[in-house]
């Protein structure tokens, strides 16, 4: 039992079985069945820290908390994320619910000095950029 709890907490924190570290966000979340939320945290570069998948969920959402969104961007000293999540149902149309969760993660960054740069929406055959839509959301 603890060496099955010792492997997911390795697959979770981003090992070196990690896909992400061989991937881009946008193709890993492409075709996925369930929602997945990843972030990307940045130097003030832009050179990307680390990728990390912060949360998966079911087909229709995933819960995704400020502390876990930041929590490696501070371990980090990052200078700013990038959030990236997926719809599996393949609209790319933001929902009320991914919004609210930008606005919050952005005003929680804002409070860390982290800046949130964009929220892209992944589905099959597109992306969408949150800051596109809505610019006011970032500042």
């Amino acid at each position: 039992m603890i060496n099955l709890l010792h492997r997911l907490q390795k697959f979770l924190n981003f090992s070196e079985t990690n896909p992400l570290t061989e991937t881009d966000p946008v193709t890993y979340l492409r075709h996925r069945n369930q929602e997945q939320f990843i972030v990307v945290s940045l130097d003030n570069h832009d050179n990307i820290l680390e990728k990390q998948l912060i949360s998966i969920g079911t087909a229709t959402h995933c819960i995704v908390h400020p502390r876990d969104v930041f929590r490696n961007a501070i371990h980090k000293n990052a200078y700013s994320i990038i959030l990236y999540h997926n719809h599996p149902y393949n609209t790319p149309i933001p929902s009320v619910t991914d919004i609210q969760l930008t606005e919050q993660l952005t005003n929680a960054g804002t409070i860390l000095n982290i800046q949130v740069k964009d929220h892209i929406i992944v589905t099959n055959e597109t992306t969408i950029s949150i800051k596109t839509l809505y610019p006011n959301l970032f500042s």
